[in-house]
């Protein structure tokens, strides 16, 4: 299978467009070809940009798909777009649509931009605006279901972040997992909505650490008092938190 690919030219007045056609790293794919009309750059990044455009059997064809291709150029920038169609083609399969966009395939080339990639993906709606402690509690709650997913899939995404979680209808996906990587998850307890944050080392996993204290998934760990940081066991006690306060040379609880 091949990818034809008609892409506008970013910083110019007119309306000249770049054209390129790249081969598919599926051998059990097809041997027709894919067009994809690009309407505009949405995001660049050093030598990865992102398009967003239809994707149809033919330029004419009424049944286009709106998606994104994800444009990789050169060897460094290939190796992490690489890493993320390999992603898409194994651990995250069954995740796909779910959690993570639907991919339709991944092709390459070269162009006159030297050794390039490119991963097609379905276009599921704009990275969330405001800290993920700030979006609805429903949403909030799904990105937490949705990284957990992810780890049982065995991937560590490694570059969580609020740019890469997408509003796909009121429904969270992740994106962006050029510098994930296999990981088989070590977390020693489940997780558990309205729990008090456990101790790093008591949960052992940094990343969903991170997304559900993100979430406001749990109950905080800590509460300050008198400019420190106390567990929040001593809260229900005032007189021992402030015996706790008062003794001299003792470090905070963080």
């Amino acid at each position: 299978m091949s990818l034809s690919l008609s892409i506008p030219l970013v910083y110019t007045r007119d309306r000249r467009r770049i054209t390129h056609t790249l081969r598919s790293t599926d051998p059990n794919a097809s041997s027709s070809e894919l067009v994809f009309v690009g309407n505009g750059l949405i995001h660049e990044n050093g030598r990865v940009e992102v398009y967003r455009g239809l994707l149809s059997p033919s330029p004419d064809d009424s049944s286009a798909i709106d998606v994104v291709c994800k444009m990789a150029y050169g060897k460094r920038a290939l190796n992490g777009l690489n890493n993320e169609a390999q992603l898409y083609l194994n651990k995250l399969k069954d995740l796909q649509g779910v959690c993570v966009p639907h991919s339709y395939g991944y092709f390459v080339g070269d162009t006159d931009e030297g050794p390039t990639g490119c991963l097609v993906l379905k276009y599921c709606g704009e990275p969330i605006v405001q800290m993920l402690k700030f979006v609805d509690p429903i949403f909030r709650d799904a990105v937490v279901v949705a990284v957990e997913a992810i780890h049982d899939a065995g991937v560590q995404h490694r570059d969580l972040a609020e740019r890469n979680i997408l509003d796909y209808n009121g429904r969270p996906m992740i994106i962006d997992f050029e510098d994930a990587r296999e990981h088989i998850c070590e977390r020693k307890m489940p997780i558990v909505k309205g729990a008090i944050e456990p101790h790093p080392h008591e949960f052992n996993c940094g990343e969903l650490q991170w997304v559900c204290r993100s979430s406001l998934f749990w109950k905080t760990r800590y509460i300050m008092f008198d400019t420190l940081y106390y567990d929040i066991s001593l809260a229900s006690d005032a007189r021992k938190l402030a015996e706790k306060a008062l003794l001299p040379g003792l470090p905070s609880a963080l």
